[in-house]
């Protein structure tokens, strides 16, 4: 079964759609790949996150491609909050709650900031696609329906935090200006976050990264954050 992702569609104003499995399912290529065609959908995706081979074989036999492989960590808030370094000290008052004059900032902020991100490797999407993709959401973070709240440096960095759940939370998305980094701005706005997580009575708090970004994989380690999960995303141009 191909389902349509229609806010992919209209922003790439490409038709682009998602395999749909039951867990353990024999996917059905042929005729739904064909289907999808006739259709008029230009790309697919598919995501897993466990590693079945039989069905990843039938898919890359099929023209799929190994896109992305994503890490997702996850921490308590509590425990982060009480371990603050002092090198992030400095920074700890930096960050506040940003609004909607600061969407021309924010969005200079993301573009080619999210560069080991699956948008900017998918050969589908272009790099000004993806740039434009995550212009979009910062915006769209700030406004309220990509995000639950957003905290910035000026001109220097950002986070997006949102609830998933009764009692848990995640980091949507976190950077920091390339010059900027190395100052310990990353580890205050988690922290930030991590407050915010904590008053809102959060136990847990997630954050997925690509396992091809060891940078920030071991960032998330060294702040405490430990592996939880992992995905696989597929995709294939029709």
């Amino acid at each position: 079964m191909i389902q349509e992702l229609q806010w992919d569609s209209a922003f790439f104003k490409k038709k682009i759609g998602t395999l749909v499995m039951c867990p353990g399912e024999e996917p059905k290529t042929a005729g739904a790949l064909e289907k999808a065609r006739r259709a008029g959908f230009q790309y697919l995706t598919w995501k897993t996150k466990s590693f079945d081979i039989p069905v990843t074989q039938a898919l890359e036999s099929e023209g799929f491609y190994l896109a992305d492989i994503g890490v997702t960590l996850s921490a308590k808030p509590d425990v982060l909050c009480s371990a603050e370094s002092a090198a992030s000290m400095r920074w700890m008052k930096s960050p506040r709650a940003a609004e909607l004059q600061d969407i021309p900032m924010l969005r200079d902020l993301a573009r080619g900031l999210f560069l080991q991100s699956r948008f900017y490797h998918d050969p589908f999407f272009s790099k000004k696609e993806a740039d434009r993709l995550y212009q979009q959401w910062i915006e769209n973070s700030v406004k309220g329906s990509a995000a639950d709240i957003v905290f910035c440096i000026d001109t220097a960095g950002f986070i997006t935090c949102r609830k998933t759940g009764r009692r848990s939370g995640e980091i949507v998305l976190v950077g920091v200006r390339q010059r900027m980094r190395g100052k310990s701005m990353g580890t205050a706005l988690v922290l930030r976050a991590m407050q915010w997580f904590s008053a809102q009575g959060l136990g847990t708090a997630t954050v997925r990264t690509q396992l091809r970004n060891p940078d920030a994989m071991n960032f998330y380690l060294r702040l405490g954050f430990l592996v939880r999960e992992y995905d696989l995303v597929f995709g294939k141009r029709l």
